[in-house]
């Protein structure tokens, strides 16, 4: 806190485009065409761990006198969008604005429709600049931007909304199974065309709090529901969340119960390990120091100091 303001809660910044790190990764058929300076080319090299001899799926576009002199930027990007399009093969491009291109008024959105139409690579556009609260909000619009091309539904289906590795969602989906209610669809998902349907009967949950700018919008456009559920961090979050998600589909659920029912199932049971490749010496150790304990002897053998 700020000494003198109460009120005036204290925020790291960072730039927009940190979150790039882990979408391209998640969108393996993706590739994303950053409108920036030279500052920006440097942080996404050195923040990303770039090698010389390495092939990203992602690249800066510089702005130089005549784009300053008010170019139309298509004439640029064109040739540029082209030579990734024959170099990588994405199946979608996300153009990223950042803060000169928005400074100097460059319509770069403007271009994707144009650009989709001459290389037949969907196109998303999208702001990835320096003005937002919090670096976290780069991934907020690039979202945004794929709601805007999801296709419409009146079925009651359920969408995750935020970036999750293949074992969360994996949980997920198991959870949702078990709970009854339909199995969720992922946004983002592993490739960038997979853009969930969404409608006035979706159910939408965002997975991080910093997704309300994508969330809001799609409640805006498409009238879908946004339950208050809280966000699965940690034992508490995730046992609430699943339990929210319960709710939202008219169904209750007691983790707790569930918990006391698989102690019981396990009462008078009892468990074999099978050790791998050199796990005998350590097994063999913890054998003898349980032994010890139960017998009440003291002291420790050299074997067990081994």
């Amino acid at each position: 806190m700020f000494e003198g303001e109460e009120d005036v809660l204290e925020r790291d910044d960072f730039c927009s485009l940190a979150p790039i790190g882990w979408l391209h990764h998640k969108m393996q058929d993706s590739f994303f065409l950053v409108v920036g300076t030279g500052s920006c080319q440097g942080f996404l090299q050195m923040a990303l761990g770039v090698m010389i001899f390495a092939r990203p799926r992602f690249a800066t576009a510089l702005p130089d006198e005549d784009d300053l002199a008010g170019r139309d930027p298509l004439e640029a990007l064109l040739p540029l969008v082209r030579t990734i399009v024959a170099d990588h093969a994405p199946s979608a491009l996300f153009l990223a604005s950042t803060c000169t291109p928005e400074i100097l008024k460059m319509n770069i959105a403007g271009c994707a429709p144009q650009l989709e139409r001459e290389t037949g690579v969907r196109v998303y556009p999208t702001r990835l600049d320096g003005f937002d609260a919090a670096y976290t909000e780069g991934e907020d619009h690039v979202l945004a931007s794929m709601i805007e091309r999801a296709p419409t539904t009146d079925d009651a289906n359920l969408v995750i909304l935020g970036c999750l590795s293949a074992l969360e969602e994996a949980e997920i989906r198991i959870e949702c199974r078990a709970m009854g209610i339909p199995q969720p669809s992922f946004l983002p998902a592993e490739s960038a065309l997979d853009v969930p349907a969404i409608g006035k009967n979706t159910t939408l949950v965002p997975a991080h709090p910093y997704l309300y700018n994508a969330a809001a919008y799609a409640v805006r456009v498409r009238g879908c529901r946004v339950p208050a559920t809280v966000f699965p961090y940690g034992p508490d979050g995730a046992r609430a969340f699943y339990e929210g998600l319960a709710t939202a589909f008219g169904r209750t659920v007691s983790y707790q119960a569930r918990r006391e029912e698989r102690k019981a199932s396990r009462r008078g049971s009892s468990a074999a390990r099978c050790g791998s490749f050199g796990s005998g010496t350590p097994v063999r150790r913890m054998a003898r120091r349980n032994r010890r304990r139960q017998t009440g002897s003291r002291g420790v053998s050299e074997a067990d100091r081994r």
